[in-house]
């Protein structure tokens, strides 16, 4: 018995370390938790900035509108340049003769201005800078996205090492519960298989 009580002492010293160790696993793993949290919060916290960007700067709009207003804007400019290309010959008209184009003797579009292209050309850069910036915002907005999934598959998986720590920490309590337990069954066998021993050789004058 004293034999098996020094095993089961072996026994649990070695628990004790395997449980120190888990403990430890168990507080590393909980660090890297924490930091992985945060990872995902600030990737979130950016990801929603370059959302707010994107959206204050469309103005509460799609960015496919000011695609569509540009490209009316752009047949528009076509149109104008079309108008402008006819000033030559709308300078060549005089009233009274016939027009070489339609034959008309009255030419009252030769009276008014050729609509100025200026103010539209001014509209188009600027949707285009504005698109570009959209865009560019677009593409931000996506690189948060990827480094928010990422961040979460890192959380994800942190979690998962702190669950296993956590199961193995219990594990190593219990088995070096069972241990002490064993051993102080053991220390009290052995303390009363000795008495008895004593007891019986006290008779023949063995102390």
């Amino acid at each position: 018995r004293q034999s098996e009580a020094l095993q089961k002492e072996s026994g649990q010293e070695k628990a004790a370390n395997a449980l120190k160790q888990a403990t430890t696993s168990l507080d590393d793993c909980q660090k890297q938790s924490s930091i992985r949290k945060q990872e995902l919060e600030d990737a979130s916290k950016k990801l929603q900035q370059g959302k707010d960007v994107l959206s204050q700067l469309l103005g509460g709009r799609l960015l496919r509108e000011y695609r569509t207003e540009k490209e009316t804007l752009l047949r528009e400019m076509a149109f104008l340049t079309k108008i402008a290309e006819l000033e030559d010959h709308r300078e060549k008209l005089e009233d009274g003769k016939p027009c070489p184009l339609c034959g008309a003797t009255e030419h009252p579009f030769a009276e008014g201005n050729v609509p100025a292209s200026d103010e539209t050309e001014q509209k188009i850069e600027t949707l285009t800078k504005l698109i570009n910036k959209a865009e560019d915002q677009e593409a931000a907005i996506k690189n948060f996205e990827e480094g928010e999934n990422l961040a979460r598959k890192g959380l994800t998986e942190a979690e998962k090492l702190e669950s296993t720590a956590a199961n193995d920490k219990k594990a190593a309590e219990k088995a070096l519960a069972e241990v002490k337990d064993g051993l102080v069954k053991l220390r009290a066998d052995f303390a009363e298989r000795r008495q008895a021993v004593a007891n019986k050789l006290q008779p023949l004058g063995v102390a």
